[in-house]
């Protein structure tokens, strides 16, 4: 540690305004009355969350006005993790238009004077020795409360108020980075729910089509083009027909799922030595797949088994490259893809097994098409079970969907995996940034790296 960093407690650096003790009738409706701050405004670990902002129309001082730059501390939790007693929040700028005011779960915390920055303190105090510092001085059956006492105590080391600022600096940079990036990854994953929309009801021209000149007489004649949107029912409604799903393009056909796959649930508990129970898991052998690894996505988590000669009795519920799985239990619905290399096994009763019949359909098609809304909807109506919704293999086979060329489905499936490369690539770079800020922050706030 470099020799110019000098220990404080927290007590010796600022000063603390308590928040405000108020009634719920001190609820103001809307947003008309003044701007509100409660520990739902913290998120997780520390920084800000607009969706828990209130509005008061009770009594204040004028000490308890919270100012653009504010650092706020959270004395309650309402959950036993502890991931928001003791967090910071350093409070944004909302213009000036109404008042900022703290909830008496909170308390403010001000420079005593210019040899602390406060958002220096708001990273350091993100530190994990900070943290567990919090959350071990928090006691409560059902309500973390911070020992009022314990925050003054909260004991760091800080560099001269000049280093201080250009950590802070480094760090803000790098949060806006973050922020950006975040922003980036949710506008890509809102033009693929457009898009998946626009993809499952209007379709893509495919070359038949236009060879056929079934564009001609649309609004983009003279612009269309194999894997282009169609255009909208509204704009061509000549394009379009009926069906139990809706208006779909005439170039496809009303079907049920299991007029596309052969759909099949996981075996169940029967006579002759076929039942699927516990004591016939070995260490060895054969996979059992369940809805864990479809849930997760990852096909080589598990550890059941059966031996060799089980699954040869058991055969007819076999896992093959490009079947598609789809989880009856828990999370319903979820969709994964068997893709090598994955080991031979079987799946079993929370499961039900899709595989494409005579290859009208493909495996990435089918996983799409499951996730859409409609789909979801149809899925979300027919799931039963409460708290563990379950549905059947005779219930999927009933759900209504439309029936595309091979061409189509592949034009359909390359626009999506374009879109999802988009995707994942801002995802971890997102990823990235976020492990950098964590190495940065331990390195500049601890001066086990120095900063000029």
């Amino acid at each position: 540690m470099s020799e110019k960093w000098l220990p404080r407690t927290l007590g010796e650096s600022i000063r603390i305004t308590k928040g405000i003790t108020y009634a719920s009738s001190d609820y103001a409706k809307g947003d008309d009355g003044e701007i509100f701050l409660t520990i739902k405004c913290f998120a997780k670990g520390g920084g800000f969350n607009s969706e828990g902002i209130k509005y008061y129309k009770g009594t204040y001082t004028t000490d308890q006005e919270v100012k653009p730059g504010d650092l706020l501390i959270a004395k309650t939790d309402l959950t036993r993790d502890g991931d928001i007693v003791g967090s910071p929040m350093v409070a944004p700028d909302f213009g000036g238009e109404r008042k900022v005011l703290p909830s008496m779960d909170l308390s403010v915390l001000r420079p005593i004077d210019d040899q602390i920055d406060l958002r220096f303190l708001f990273y350091r105090m993100m530190l994990g020795d900070a943290r567990r510092y919090m959350w071990a001085h928090s006691a409560g059956s059902t309500v973390l409360h911070l020992e009022a006492k314990a925050l003054p105590k909260l004991a760091f080391s800080s560099p001269p108020p000049s280093q201080q600022r250009r950590i802070a600096t480094i760090l803000t940079t790098l949060d806006e980075v973050i922020e950006a990036t975040e922003k980036l990854v949710e506008k890509h994953q809102q033009i693929k729910a457009g898009l998946m929309h626009d993809l499952f009801t209007r379709g893509l021209w495919t070359r038949p089509e236009l060879a056929r000149g079934d564009h001609k007489g649309t609004p983009a004649e003279a612009t269309a083009q194999e894997g282009q949107l169609r255009p909208t029912p509204e704009e061509a409604p000549g394009l379009y027909q009926d069906s139990p799903i809706g208006p779909i393009p005439k170039a496809w056909k009303p079907g049920l799922l299991s007029d596309y796959l052969d759909p099949i649930n996981g075996i169940k508990p029967g006579p002759f030595g076929s039942s699927l129970t516990k004591d016939i898991f070995t260490s060895s052998g054969f996979r059992v797949y369940g809805q864990e690894q479809v849930i997760s996505g990852n096909l080589e988590i598990g550890d059941y088994y059966i031996s060799p000669h089980k699954f040869a009795e058991m055969r007819a519920f076999e896992v093959l490259e490009g079947d598609v799985l789809l989880s009856l239990v828990g999370t319903v619905g979820c969709v994964l893809i068997v893709e090598a290399p994955f080991e031979p096994g079987i799946i079993n009763p929370r499961l039900l097994r899709l595989r494409p019949l005579l290859g009208n359909a493909s495996p990435y098609f089918v996983r799409y098409l499951l996730l859409t809304d409609g789909l979801r909807k149809q899925i979300d109506s027919l799931a039963g079970g409460g708290t563990m919704p379950v549905i059947n293999g005779k219930i999927i086979r009933r759900l209504r969907i439309p029936m595309i060329s091979p061409e189509e489905q592949k034009l359909i499936v390359t626009r999506i995996e374009s879109l999802e490369q988009s995707v994942a690539t801002e995802t971890t770079h997102l990823a990235k940034l976020r492990q950098q800020k964590q190495g940065l922050m331990h390195d500049l706030l601890t001066g086990r790296v120095r900063v000029p």
